[in-house]
């Protein structure tokens, strides 16, 4: 098992997430913006991030890109986030609940889903180094 190292929606944790996915086969031929935002997350963690999926990989930025138009974006709280990363909440769960919001052109998105499932498996190194704060 991996050192816990990194703190969850930090700097550090972006960094590591970042380069993780930097050379990510996306199998995409187009490029897609993902915009993430948590609406109330507590210092020090960040209130987002940005997702740029192009075909030879995925650029990570802290909050939204201001050089990058959204094609999607997902706004969702602290303790849906942290759910998220922990595995006892999903965001279909939190979206039935009212909980996440998407933006956006949300039918732009089926071409990324194998992308962002190949993200998901990529970031399991990162997940198995990052301790989530508890929710206030």
């Amino acid at each position: 098992m991996a050192d816990i190292d990194l703190e969850f929606m930090t700097p550090a944790w972006l960094e590591a997430f970042a380069t993780q996915v930097a050379t990510l086969d996306t199998g995409l031929a187009d490029p897609f913006v993902l915009v993430m935002r948590v609406a109330d997350a507590p210092a020090p963690a960040l209130d987002g991030y940005t997702l740029a999926f192009a075909p030879d990989g995925i650029s990570v930025h802290a909050g939204a890109d201001p050089a990058a138009t959204p094609d999607l974006s997902v706004t969702l709280p602290w303790a849906v986030a942290v759910g998220i990363a922990r595995g006892t909440d999903n965001a279909q769960h939190a979206l039935a609940r009212g909980e996440l919001r998407i933006g956006g052109r949300p039918e732009s998105a089926a071409p990324v889903s194998v992308a962002l499932l190949a993200l998901g498996d990529a970031l399991a190194a990162v997940r198995e180094r990052t301790r989530v704060a508890a929710v206030a």
